[in-house]
């Protein structure tokens, strides 16, 4: 048995935290640790180090739990004073429970049982009133014809989107499968049902318990519900009371050079506080351990690594002075061809600016056109082996450059240039295509008259012959002049009857 933790002085948590931490390095580093931080830390927030302070007893106690690795349950003793003033509130709340029960009724406490899953009841899904009559009607056909109805009803209604349910992967699917099981238990319950349900229908307080036991299972869900939403509003409420802003600088840690060279101590536990795995003792067992290590392990096996260490340092080094070389060649390899690039561009311009003042050497630099597009279609070119270009006879005409093919161009013939360049190579194709294709149809002949005449030669049944036309004509012309003639002479005053005309003119 221990007498661990009594008698001990508690420090405040801001004051505790800091004496916990140089206790955990004080037993890493040893006493040492210590004297250097009474040393260099003149502080009230360390004088628990000093003998005469009231923490340091409990200060003593954490070193000695970080040196062994034992934690020990050291609880501040309660004031009695404290422990009479609970054992009254605890009483006084047991006879207000006696006097409530007395009074209202000792309230069950017995937790419900959960009734058994309902297999009639189904959650309906918010869904427009024709939706849901389709999927209920459909269930109902297909619980009562089977399989066979709902394969040929969804291979006939792929197409339907208001069939869409069919499909096992779509959202009502598995409401849909709820009511063909439900509807087909209603038209062909179990033996099991129905015998439940004729012991059901003779006995009238089975349904009222089972009714009673759902109620009370409905209640304690509710109660639940309630009691849950009630502690989350609570913790909202405290979380909102917390200033998050309002805090206070616990500790300050301060890295030296002398940290670095200090072996890092073990993870702590969360649990119990101390290191995790077995504790390593600091006392004078320490150096014989680690001496012992250093006897295991021959200087050879040291010297190797050493050598090891320096032959893959001095690798690395010469794969990055390669590296550095190659990179060094390859850039004064791109900028010599920038240099060849930047001398060819500049020769070139060069001699562009002496040709054009060859040809021009009084002209004035004129503003050209916009740049036009070259055509897609590639362009039959005819070369002229004899050509032979003549000299403008006047040097005042004004030029252009062509922005395709760069020539010096008069500004006059310009747009001509252009349009011969831009003109479609396929363009005569194209034309005799049509120009024969017009002369196949008749509607666009060039004489239409003369094929007009030669269709009526060729249809004498329809129009007749020439001659019977010329004769037809030639009676119309003499029939005319006769109609002509006798309305020059006037109307007749006596009318004579041919009988007694004939013989006069005899």
């Amino acid at each position: 048995e221990t007498n661990a933790g009594v008698g001990l002085i508690f420090p405040p948590p801001d004051i505790r935290g800091v004496i916990d931490k140089t206790a955990q390095f004080v037993a890493k580093c040893g006493p040492e640790f210590e004297a250097r931080v009474l040393r260099e830390q003149n502080n009230q927030k360390f004088a628990f180090l000093l003998a005469n302070n009231p923490y340091r007893a409990y200060y003593e106690h954490k070193v000695k739990e970080f040196k062994t690795g034992v934690v020990e349950e050291a609880k501040p003793e309660v004031p009695q004073a404290i422990i009479e003033q609970k054992a009254k509130e605890d009483e006084k709340k047991k006879k207000k429970e006696q006097m409530k029960m007395l009074t209202m009724g000792e309230k069950k406490k017995k937790a419900a049982k959960p009734p058994p899953p309902d297999q009639f009841v189904l959650s309906h899904p918010y869904i427009a009133p024709m939706d849901m009559d389709i999927i209920k009607l459909t269930a109902q056909f297909v619980a009562r014809n089977g399989q066979k109805f709902l394969i040929g009803l969804t291979q006939r209604e792929s197409r339907n989107p208001q069939f869409d349910f069919l499909k096992p992967t779509h959202a009502l699917f598995g409401y849909f499968t709820s009511l063909v099981d439900a509807y087909t238990k209603c038209l062909m319950p179990g033996k099991d049902e129905v015998e439940k349900l004729k012991k059901t229908a003779a006995n009238p307080s089975e349904i009222m318990d089972r009714a009673l036991a759902r109620f009370a299972w409905d209640e304690q869900e509710e109660e639940k519900r309630l009691t849950l939403e009630e502690q989350e509003k609570e913790e909202k409420e405290q979380m909102a009371q917390i200033d998050w802003h309002d805090f206070v600088v616990v500790e300050t840690i301060n890295f030296t050079a002398e940290d670095d060279n200090i072996a890092l101590a073990a993870p702590i536990d969360t649990s119990t506080g101390a290191p995790k795995g077995a504790p390593t003792p600091l006392d004078g067992s320490t150096g014989v351990l680690m001496q012992e290590a250093r006897i295991e392990k021959p200087k050879r096996v040291e010297e190797d690594e050493v050598e090891e260490a320096k032959a893959e340092v001095e690798k690395a080094e010469k794969e990055k002075r390669e590296r550095e070389r190659a990179e060094r060649e390859q850039a004064e390899k791109e900028r010599e061809e920038r240099e060849k690039e930047e001398r060819e561009r500049e020769e070139r311009e060069r001699l562009e600016r002496e040709r054009e003042e060859m040809v021009l050497p009084e002209e004035e630099p004129m503003e050209l056109e916009p740049e036009i597009p070259m055509p897609t279609t590639d362009m039959e070119m005819k070369v002229r082996k004899d050509y032979v270009r003549q000299k403008k006879a006047s040097g005042q005409r004004l030029m252009q450059r062509c922005p395709i093919t760069g020539q010096l161009i008069p500004a006059e013939e310009m747009s001509n240039h252009l349009k011969v360049l831009l003109l479609d190579p396929k363009w005569k194709q194209q034309k005799d295509a049509l120009v024969e294709r017009a002369r196949k149809e008749s509607a666009f002949a060039d004489d239409v008259e003369a094929n007009l005449a030669g269709f009526v030669a060729k249809r004498p049944d329809l129009f007749g012959s020439v001659d019977e036309q010329i004769r037809e004509a030639a009676e119309a012309g003499a029939e005319a002049s006769a109609r002509e003639a006798g309305a020059d002479a006037g109307p007749a005053h006596t009318m004579v009857p041919p009988s007694s005309a004939l013989p006069s003119s005899a």
